[in-house]
């Protein structure tokens, strides 16, 4: 779950640096990550986000 967190956090930080031309970062589709929203999140996948904060993967850099 960690490793997911990370990948996710990753991927959001690329679309976030691929849209500047947007007025918007994501959409809510799978073209961006969907977010059901706080009403399905769990406490595991929580606790992962949590104690991987600021975590992403680079790459040559």
């Amino acid at each position: 779950m960690k490793a997911q967190a990370i990948s996710a956090r990753t991927y959001a930080l690329y679309q976030k640096g691929k849209n500047t031309n947007r007025d918007y970062d994501f959409i809510a589709s799978t073209t961006s990550q969907v977010y059901g929203g706080v009403g399905i999140e769990m406490e595991k996948s929580n606790q992962a986000v949590d104690e991987t904060k600021g975590k992403v993967l680079l790459y040559n850099e």
